[in-house]
């Protein structure tokens, strides 16, 4: 099978940490059709964060309605970018014989999935935090269950736990590349691109567009990375045979 996401053959972390920006360049046509639902719901994230108070007493003076906004906020922010996650992870994994959907046709099936990515999402939060307490050993450890749980999650209809499970299993063996892939993209993502706009005393909205623009770009990217790294791992377990990835398009 003529696997479009180009992982059918053995992983290196070169090809990890060039081919997702590759495959976004080269497939642009498709994964545009994403960003319906990335822009807004980054816009909205930023939105919503930037109106949570700093600390108790703002917190004491926030109107009820505030809150309500505040809330309603973040779960539409989480809503269209899981959305955008599900459609992404599909559009990566897609073969040259067995297409995804449109877009607009994954968004019933995402939709249905949100709570499920929110979980699995909150999860691998409370691993990293839980890892990087006790710095760099654990880290190691935990990058397995972390790296591919979001397409499996996406792909095989996998439970929060089982996702994990999954990655961890598929993972077995290729520890390093399973960290240090989604690594770099982190260390990008933290980085202080906006320095530059900042510096020329930008106005507030141009910087914070920037930010909207530049994190919905490392959020494609880095979910590409995540559905190519199941994809190679699965190749290297001997998972992939002809059609072994029908279910996952049904």
């Amino acid at each position: 099978m003529d696997l479009r996401s180009s992982f059918h053959r053995p992983l290196r972390l070169a090809d990890l940490l060039r081919d997702p920006f590759a495959d976004v360049v080269r497939r642009w046509p498709r994964y545009r059709t994403v960003l319906p639902m990335l822009l807004p719901g980054t816009l909205a994230a930023f939105t919503a964060s930037y109106a949570l108070p700093a600390n108790r007493t703002e917190l004491a003076d926030l109107r009820r309605i505030d809150l309500l906004l505040i809330v309603t906020g973040m779960l539409g922010a989480f809503t269209a970018q899981n959305i955008a996650t599900y459609q992404i992870c599909h559009i990566a994994a897609e073969t040259a014989g067995d297409p995804a959907p449109a877009s607009g046709a994954l968004v019933g099936p995402a939709f249905r999935r949100c709570l499920t990515l929110t979980v699995v999402a909150a999860l691998q939060i409370l691993l990293l935090v839980a890892s990087a307490v006790a710095l760099v050993v654990p880290a190691f450890f935990v990058a397995p269950m972390l790296a591919a749980a979001i397409p499996a999650c996406v792909l095989e209809h996998a439970g929060p736990i089982e996702s994990l499970r999954r990655s961890r299993s598929l993972s077995e063996g290729r520890r390093t590349p399973c960290l240090l892939a989604p690594a770099a993209l982190v260390l990008l993502a933290l980085s202080p691109l906006e320095w530059p706009l900042q510096a020329l005393s930008a106005p507030a909205w141009t910087v914070i567009t920037f930010r909207v623009l530049v994190n919905s770009a490392l959020h494609l990217v880095f979910t590409v990375q995540a559905a190519q790294l199941w994809c190679g791992l699965r190749f290297e377990k001997g998972e992939y045979t002809e059609g072994s990835l029908a279910h996952v398009f049904d």
